[in-house]
C-alpha cells in the first residue's frame, strides 16, 4: 500500500484513515501435539452410550448413602452398552462391516425410485 499517511496530509480524511494497520505481525506457531493433543485428536467413539442423566443420578445416589455403593454400581452396570473407540473417524469397508457386526447394527435402505424412470412410469400409470 503506497498511499500517504492521513496524518501527514493537509487534506481532511475520514477518521478511519488515521487508524490504518500497515502490516500484520501475526505468526502461527507450529502445532504442539503434546499440549494440544486433547483438542486436536481425531479419536471417535461409536456406539450406544448410557444416558448421562441416569449415570449422574446413580452416582449421586451412591455418594449420599453410605451403604448404597453396590446399588449404584449395579444400576449403572445393568444397562450394558457397546462403545468402540476409533483412532480416526475414517473407516474402511472392512472396518465398517466389523463395526456393524459388533454393534448389532442394521443397514437401512434410503434409496427411492426415480419418478422419471421408465419402470416407474409403467408401474404408476
Amino acid at each position: 500500500d503506497d498511499a500517504p499517511l492521513a496524518v501527514l496530509s493537509s487534506m481532511p480524511h475520514p477518521l478511519y484513515s488515521y487508524f490504518k494497520q500497515r502490516f500484520a505481525q501475526v505468526t502461527n506457531p507450529p502445532i504442539d501435539p503434546i499440549r494440544e493433543g486433547g483438542v486436536m485428536s481425531l479419536r471417535t467413539f461409536v456406539g450406544e452410550r448410557e444416558n448421562c442423566v441416569d449415570v449422574a443420578l446413580s452416582l449421586g445416589s451412591s455418594s449420599t448413602k453410605a451403604d448404597s455403593s453396590s446399588q449404584g454400581a449395579s444400576s449403572s452396570s445393568s444397562h450394558k452398552t457397546k462403545v468402540v473407540e476409533l483412532a480416526s473417524p475414517f473407516v474402511t469397508e472392512t472396518d465398517l462391516k466389523e463395526l456393524v457386526d459388533f454393534l448389532d447394527g442394521v443397514t437401512l435402505d434410503v434409496t427411492y425410485d426415480d419418478p422419471s424412470s421408465e419402470e416407474s412410469k409403467r408401474g404408476g400409470g
